[in-house]
Parts: C-alpha cells; sequence; structure tokens
C-alpha cells in the first residue's frame, strides 16, 4: 500500500497535470471501488509518450490490478476526450483477463 501512495504522490507531481486522476485513483483507495470512467481515463496515463509518467502510471496499475495493464481506451485530442476504436471491447476483455487472474 505504501509503494501505491508513493507512487501516486509521484504521478501527482508529474508532467502534464495529472491531478485529476490521482484524485480519482486515491477515491478508488478509501471506496474499494474504481469506476469504468476512471479506469477509461487511467489508461491513457499507462500509454503515453512521457516516459517517466508512464512507467510510474503502470507500476500504480501493476499494484491495482494484479500485474495487469489496461489497453489504451482514451484519447484527448484538442480538449476534445474521445474514445480509441473498440474501446469498450477492449475494456470488456481486459475485465475478463484481470478476474481470470483472481
Amino acid at each position: 500500500m505504501m509503494q501505491l501512495i508513493n507512487n501516486l504522490e509521484q504521478l501527482d507531481n508529474g508532467f502534464n497535470r495529472p491531478q485529476s486522476i490521482c484524485r480519482e485513483l486515491r477515491e478508488t483507495i478509501s471506496n474499494h471501488f474504481i469506476a469504468r470512467k476512471t479506469v477509461f481515463i487511467f489508461s491513457k496515463w499507462c500509454d503515453w509518450d512521457y516516459k517517466e509518467s508512464m512507467n510510474i502510471a503502470r507500476e500504480i496499475s501493476n499494484l491495482f490490478f494484479n500485474r495487469t495493464v489496461c489497453p489504451r481506451l482514451y484519447v484527448k485530442r484538442q480538449r476534445k476526450t474521445e474514445l480509441l476504436p473498440n474501446a469498450n471491447e477492449k475494456y470488456n476483455k481486459w475485465v475478463n483477463d484481470l478476474t481470470a487472474l483472481v
């Protein structure tokens, strides 16, 4: 748990203002529940060009999701959010794969 909190602090101070997703992930820890929307948004942090933040996000994902990283489902272009093609199918497959590990 301490590693997860430390990683959230590192990501929170990272490039491109990740404070909102970090806040949602902290709420996830408190509530023991992660919203689908949070997974979609967090998936972007696990797969993007800024490697330092991406690596921290992947460490967080490993801790949250039993060493699995959700595929990227979401993109933000010109201040608009969009789902990637087949995002819902990719999400459902990831959830099925994740629950099979438990």
